[in-house]
């Protein structure tokens, strides 16, 4: 089969900071986890990490989805028991109604971050529940170690 890796091909650009394609939508589509109030991509192992993709004309058997929500595992949408990424976010980026990327943006293009190569601050993402993992499954399975579950 053939294939490309869309944001590594020299055909790949972006619009200033809008890509023409989206690792994270292409992980969710391919079954890896939803997004989050912040917009991340959260997975099995929560919001960090790095995601790449390849586009192949190989007839591959699909896993099973296991969501079916673009925001299912953001404890937000979920329960509405969490707004920590509203309340770690510096610029006051991130509401109740989402992610407001001009806001962001103008933060996460400051000159502090400049020599770091960040586009963004990210704190929006670090140190909340969705950090290291699905947080509705986080809390079910602590609930059931503690005799609560």
């Amino acid at each position: 089969g053939e294939g490309v890796a869309p944001n590594i091909d020299a055909r790949y650009d972006s619009d200033v900071f809008r890509p023409f394609w989206s690792e994270r939508h292409a992980a969710f589509a391919g079954g890896l986890g939803t997004f989050g109030l912040h917009q991340g991509l959260i997975t099995e192992k929560g919001v960090f990490g790095r995601i790449g993709s390849v586009i192949t004309t190989l007839k591959l058997t699909p896993d099973v989805r296991p969501y079916t929500d673009v925001y299912e595992y953001c404890l937000y949408t979920y329960d509405g028991s969490c707004k920590a990424c509203i309340t770690r976010c510096p610029s006051k980026a991130i509401t109740d109604a989402g992610k407001l990327y001009g806001v962001c943006l103008n933060h996460g293009n400051a000159e502090h971050f400049k020599d770091w190569g960040y586009g963004a601050c990210h704190h929006c993402s670090t140190f909340v529940p969705c950090s290291t993992g699905i947080p509705h499954k986080i809390k079910k399975a602590m609930a059931a170690s503690h005799g609560n579950g």
